[in-house]
């Protein structure tokens, strides 16, 4: 399937058949690839059917890729729809960019021609053509008029052409007949605004899909001959048999037929609940395999929750821009007659037309969206759904998800004290984490994580898990039990020396464990859950701008939620919340107010569907919560919220301002024009002014998110809290 041209050292060529003259092939191959671990660059070219990896010999070979690759062919024919739009519309995307990268190269080249040949050799004398400014006016009053561009559409519908594109082309040509340098800086200035926000957009969704597993949305599908093939979710049925694998997370409910394994269900129940499970155990959607294998009969398949977008249409910004334009359409019409009727000269009525043109306004409002989107690309947010941008502006409610959104879904040692002088704190931190290494749940990862690697594993004889209770374990020919009470209890140790200190933990939320060393009480170690770091400074920021509505939603016991909330001065909290409760409360709450969701698991995404809004951490969200979010951040940085909510509303402030000053350029050039304060040729020049200014005036939207980010940096407050 796969032939070898030439293999060096970090370097290999190959050969498929398939890809050849197949382009769609190749494009979901190539976004494959980009993913695969150790790979730096990947390049197919489908008129030869040839493919370059370029890898790192330290972390892959060429014979491992060529096992992914052949996967990924394997399983194209299955690929399921969403998986196929998300290919093309990334590949579009890059192919956008690459597009107008070389307009803007063009364009400037361009720009620098005229400017050198109009200070050594003048303008030539077409350029001051009166019927060559007519008709390059007539084209820009078409296309800038929304009410003549749809008259010319329709006139246009029997074309074997695109007619917006013929009515671009032709804007383009005459304003490089007439040499006008103002008229290709504006071109210049539109294809940098495009330039930055599709390489914005790529950068996105290039990050957002090394994000995602390559299961994502897939599962493995058990044939007759005991094959696995990687098939969408959606194509499955009950009763089909499934394989999960290390890493991968359930898309399905059902019962395990074959297999053991650690379960996580953290992304299920919002919990970090790790579990042993084996034949005639069930198995949750949203459940991550930490370790194991498993054979899965479904029971149930999961419901679809695509989140339906917003159409731009729906903006009230883009409803006042329309509203304009048409108002100002009927003004231009009626004050160009009257002015013909009154001066009888077709140039000044011309005039009047051209500087009325509302498409500068036009302008504001899309090159403002783009530099929006490319200000918080620069702060790590992706704004998948730009569409949500004045809900973004408007929200009033934010909704937290707890572990994993508020908290990092871990613990930390806040406390460990030894019981008997045989064995120091350190000592049995070490001893803890040594009995623990072949555990999965959070504690286990703690205790190793703190131990830091210090530990003597060889000196482990056994280890048991004991669900809900703890770890049963023989260390250095010693008995040892780490575990909560009730292990203890059944065990018969006496806790009469650490039931104070342990009965304080628990009134504290905390989460103490016992140690006893041949059943004989030896220390208590608390842990607790790790907050966000910058949760605390969030908050006071969100509150400083205006949004008091903050509430916690989480599976958790409602007095561990309570705990939680306290420290971060949330006061509304709903504790032991399921996958329905979150939906019920989310949805209510929209009825009245614009709400916003930031969640992590399977359990938030119908919150997350049901809200304006919805937000979620690339590296902290399970992938169906990712696809299913308007806004992705893409760092472990919480204060980022902040961030989204600040440059949103800044950016729709000066998108605003700079529409009402185009406006009013609009309106006060036009009534000179009316008086013949000047002719058609620099009425044509005021025309373009517009544009130019307000896409200059856009570019204050990135220069603020610069200057704040600065003061950031310099402000003493933020040397102080670093301090």
């Amino acid at each position: 399937m796969i032939d070898v041209i030439s293999i060096l050292p970090g370097r290999a060529r190959f050969r498929i058949n398939k890809v050849y003259r197949n382009k769609f092939l190749a494009r979901s191959i190539h976004s494959y690839m980009e993913g695969l671990y150790g790979v730096k660059y990947g390049s197919i070219n489908p008129n030869t059917g040839s493919i370059l990896i370029v890898f790192d010999v330290e972390k892959t070979n060429h014979e491992l890729l060529v096992k992914n690759i052949e996967t990924a062919i394997a399983s194209e024919e299955y690929v399921n729809k969403e998986v196929t739009q998300r290919h093309e519309l990334y590949f579009k995307t890059i192919e956008k960019r690459d597009s107008v990268k070389r307009n803007f190269l063009c364009f400037g080249i361009l720009y620098l021609f005229l400017k050198l040949k109009h200070a050594t050799l003048g303008k030539f004398s077409i350029s001051r053509n009166v019927a060559l400014l007519e008709i390059a006016s007539a084209v820009t009053i078409i296309g800038g008029y929304p009410l003549l561009k749809r008259f010319y559409k329709n006139c246009s519908k029997n074309m074997p052409t695109d007619a917006d594109l013929l009515l671009k082309l032709t804007a383009t040509a005459f304003t490089i007949l007439r040499e006008s340098t103002k008229g290709v800086f504006v071109l210049i200035l539109k294809y940098l605004s495009d330039y930055i926000k599709y390489s914005a957009e790529v950068e996105c969704m290039r990050t957002l899909n090394d994000s995602m597993g390559k299961t994502s949305g897939m599962a493995w599908l058990l044939l007759a001959d005991h094959q696995e093939v990687l098939v969408p979710v959606d194509s499955l049925n009950v009763g089909d048999l499934v394989a999960l694998h290390k890493g991968e997370v359930s898309g399905v409910e059902g019962e395990i037929i074959s297999g053991c394994a650690v379960l996580n269900s953290l992304y299920h129940s919002g919990q970090p609940i790790v579990t042993h499970v084996g034949k005639g155990n069930k198995v949750q959607e949203g459940s991550t395999v930490v370790f194991g294998d498993l054979t899965v009969k479904i029971e149930r398949l999961p419901a679809i929750v695509t989140k339906k977008d917003l159409s731009y249409e729906h903006l009230n910004i883009y409803k006042r821009v329309g509203s304009y334009q048409n108002k100002v359409t009927k003004i231009a019409l009626g004050a160009a007659g009257l002015n013909y009727i009154l001066t009888g000269n077709m140039l000044n009525a011309l005039s009047v037309l051209l500087v009325l043109t509302p498409s500068a306004t036009a302008t504001a409002l899309s090159d403002g969206m783009k530099n929006y989107v490319a200000t918080l690309k620069s702060h790590n947010i992706y704004l998948r759904n730009t569409n949500t941008f004045e809900k973004i502006v408007s929200t009033d409610v934010m909704m937290f998800d707890k572990t994993g959104t508020l908290t990092y879904g871990n613990m930390k040692i806040n406390h460990i004290e030894s019981f008997t002088g045989a064995y120091s704190s350190r000592e049995l931190l070490r001893i803890c984490a040594a009995c623990e290494v072949d555990h999965y749940h959070p504690i286990s990862i703690t205790l190793r994580d703190y131990a830091d690697e210090d530990y003597d594993v060889s000196k482990v004889q056994s280890s048991v898990l004991i669900p809900s209770q703890g770890i049963e374990a023989v260390y250095d020919n010693h008995q040892l039990l780490i575990g909560n009470i009730k292990l203890f209890e059944n065990k018969g140790v006496n806790l009469t020396s650490g039931m104070d200190q342990y009965r304080h933990f628990e009134q504290q939320f905390y989460y103490p464990l016992f140690i006893a060393i041949d059943n004989k009480l030896a220390g208590i170690i608390s842990m607790v859950d790790e907050v966000r770091k910058h949760a605390d400074l969030l908050f006071y920021k969100l509150k400083t701008k205006g949004i008091h509505d903050i509430r916690l939603l989480t599976g958790d016991i409602y007095e561990k939620a309570l705990h939680t909330a306290d420290q971060l001065g949330i006061e509304k909290v709903y504790g032991e919340c399921s996958y329905e409760d979150k939906l019920s409360i989310v949805t209510e709450e929209c009825k009245f107010r614009t709400v916003m969701m930031i969640g992590d698991g399977i359990n938030d995404i119908g919150a997350m569907k049901a809200a304006d809004v919805s937000v979620s951490f690339v590296n902290a969200s399970c992938d169906c919560v990712k696809l299913n979010s308007d806004c992705i951040i893409f760092e472990d940085n919480i204060d980022r919220l902040a961030d989204l909510i600040e440059i949103s509303k800044r950016s729709h402030k000066i998108i605003s301002q700079n529409i009402a000053f185009s406006q009013f350029y609009n309106l006060a050039f036009g009534a000179l024009a009316f008086f013949q304060c000047f002719d058609a040729f620099s009425a044509k020049s005021f025309n373009t002014i517009n544009s130019m200014l307000v896409l200059l005036l856009n570019e204050r939207i990135r220069w603020h998110a610069v200057t704040s980010d600065k003061m950031k940096l310099e402000s003493p407050e933020s040397s102080n809290k670093d301090k």
